[in-house]
């Protein structure tokens, strides 16, 4: 199942990354383990320190580069064939309930705006697929939600309901999962050979019953792509 997803987007210097910064303990107090994941489209971003054996390693032309710690594996991988879509950088994410994103303000994914008036207290113009902004302009003329800044519950109870439960209310049911005893069963649902037939169940006339298999009178009932077209804000 595809890990569910929100891009903070907005105008460098509008404060995304101290929002973010902010929102993750707010998100892990609610036991949803959160993955960040930010979009730096500048040539030359630095990813290791200089000199270190591991910066030695992607110097020297390695095409992806591990270090792993006492606590931590980090991964570089180098992508030569343009900006790498956003698919590439979430393929490598896994064991979380949530991914926050920074900036990819050209992606599908849903998009919450920063708006800070000391900034520019403008809406972004033609973004799509924002379903909520935070800001400090009280009037922004946007048929969505407005969040304070200091309002960081809020912002995440909003992401848990906006985002995490329809996706977890479209997941497919896996087919070993027991099903209640309470829950009506269709009557187009066809029946399994297997499965123990009640004594109290009518029996077809036509049905031959298998001299061999005794039947208990005691069974029990069956339960029932993107690419960044534009340069990023920040």
């Amino acid at each position: 199942m595809t890990i569910p997803a929100v891009a903070f987007v907005g105008r460098s210097g509008s404060g995304k990354t101290t929002l973010i910064e902010a929102l993750v303990p707010v998100l892990m107090a609610r036991g949803l383990r959160v993955a960040v994941v930010k979009h730096a489209p500048g040539h030359g971003v630095e990813t290791d320190v200089r000199g270190t054996d591991t910066y030695r390693f992607w110097e020297a032309g390695a095409a992806h580069v591990t270090l792993v710690t006492r606590d931590r594996i980090a991964h570089v991988h180098r992508h030569n064939d343009g900006p790498p879509p956003l698919d590439a950088a979430l393929d490598g994410v896994n064991g979380v309930d949530v991914v926050i994103l920074e900036g990819f303000k050209g992606s599908r994914t849903p998009k919450i705006e920063v708006i800070r008036a000391a900034r520019d207290s403008k809406p972004i113009e033609g973004l799509e697929g924002r379903i909520a902004c935070v800001s400090d302009v009280p009037k922004l003329g946007l048929a969505c939600p407005r969040f304070e800044f200091d309002d960081l519950e809020g912002v995440a109870g909003f992401i848990v309901e906006r985002v995490l439960a329809p996706q977890s209310a479209d997941a497919p049911q896996s087919a070993d999962a027991p099903q209640s005893a309470d829950a009506p069963r269709s009557a187009d649902a066809p029946r399994s050979a297997d499965a123990p037939r009640s004594a109290d169940a009518p029996q077809s006339a036509d049905a031959p019953q298998s001299a061999d298999a005794p039947q208990s009178a005691g069974a029990p009932k069956p339960t029932a792509e993107w690419t960044d077209a534009g340069t990023d804000h920040g």
